[in-house]
């Protein structure tokens, strides 16, 4: 997968330092299959932690939306977002141009869209389809050192959800053969002097 577009419309995890910003990381002819990371770079206290911890709750709340047997909460239920990236679904041999988007309706209502991009337009998915699940990353990575508490808030958030399943299957009575669904955000703590990066795998 690779990010093209975020877009910060709304997030109260960070007191509205990123409210509003809108940052175009790459164009959608980028070439795919190519070895391309994306380095923040900033002093201290500038938000490099707080917009990978954002990006992170975008897909939290993505992939609640459309699997939530997997990802079972989120940590930012009020993040209001649009994020555009490419992915490879599974078997296919397009590229898919994806925007997932949660932003605040007329009647104030607000749940996840997921659109595809299909010639000039847009077109609607329908976030209960299969083929709607294969336009997701099926892993969302974490990479922190020394325990970085701002980026590690949604990936904590997401095994904790998990560790309460786990816990009820245990000490459920009845057949013990219920595997339990793993989340997909995954976070990995290095304890090394490496400032945090943040990586999705389709």
């Amino acid at each position: 997968m690779k990010l093209l577009r975020v877009h910060v419309i709304k997030a109260q995890t960070c007191g509205g330092l990123l409210d509003g910003m809108d940052i175009r990381l790459r164009r959608p002819d980028v070439e795919y299959s190519k070895f391309d990371p994306l380095c923040l770079v900033g002093p201290n206290g500038s938000g490099k932690s707080q917009f990978l911890q954002v990006l992170a709750e975008m897909f939290q709340a993505i992939c609640h939306s459309c699997v939530p047997e997997e990802e079972r909460l989120e940590g930012n239920a009020e993040l209001l977002f649009e994020v555009e990236y490419l992915i490879r679904p599974d078997g296919a041999d397009e590229l898919a141009h994806v925007r997932a988007s949660r932003k605040k309706g007329s009647k104030g209502s607000s749940a996840v869209r997921i659109e595809k991009r299909e010639g000039d337009s847009w077109v609607l998915c329908d976030i209960a389809e299969d083929e709607t699940q294969s336009l997701l990353p099926t892993k969302v990575v974490g990479y922190t050192s020394g325990g970085n508490e701002t980026l590690s808030l949604p990936f904590l958030v997401s095994r904790g959800g998990y560790a309460d399943d786990v816990r009820s299957a245990a000490l459920a009575s009845g057949p013990a053969d219920k595997s339990i669904a793993d989340t997909r955000l995954m976070l990995v703590d290095y304890g090394t002097s490496l400032e945090c990066s943040w990586r999705t795998y389709s």
